[in-house]
């Protein structure tokens, strides 16, 4: 019975360590398009620079005593995925067809998962 309990446990973490990444990738993608939404950069004329987005990588010291910030990461995802778009300037914006086009058109259950469904 101990052994049936220690593989429980051993499963539920292995589970856990999976899961567990991905909602904070999806709460830091939320973040991420709430902050352009905020600063109202929807088009390549009010783009934001990403320092007016307020997010950066952390330093080491700052990596050594507080938790994960996956926000830098979540906007690198949503540039590759061109749900961010860079204009020549450099700049940032949101484009809110290419994510509903992507969430739409997406097979993936794990992208469908990290997105924000928009109707």
């Amino acid at each position: 019975m101990q052994i049936l309990y220690f593989i429980m446990i051993i499963v539920l973490l292995l589970i856990l360590s999976l899961v567990l990444p991905l909602v904070l990738q999806r709460r830091a993608i939320i973040s991420v398009l709430k902050i352009f939404r905020q600063k109202n950069a929807l088009d390549a004329e009010n783009a934001v620079t990403r320092e007016e987005l307020g997010i950066r990588p952390r330093t080491f010291m700052e990596r050594m005593v507080k938790m994960r910030d996956y926000r830098p990461d979540a906007l690198q995802f949503l540039i590759n995925t061109k749900i961010v778009k860079e204009n020549e300037d450099s700049k940032l914006y949101f484009s809110e067809e290419q994510l509903v086009s992507l969430y739409e058109n997406s097979s993936s259950k794990i992208l469908k998962f990290l997105l924000p469904a928009r109707k």
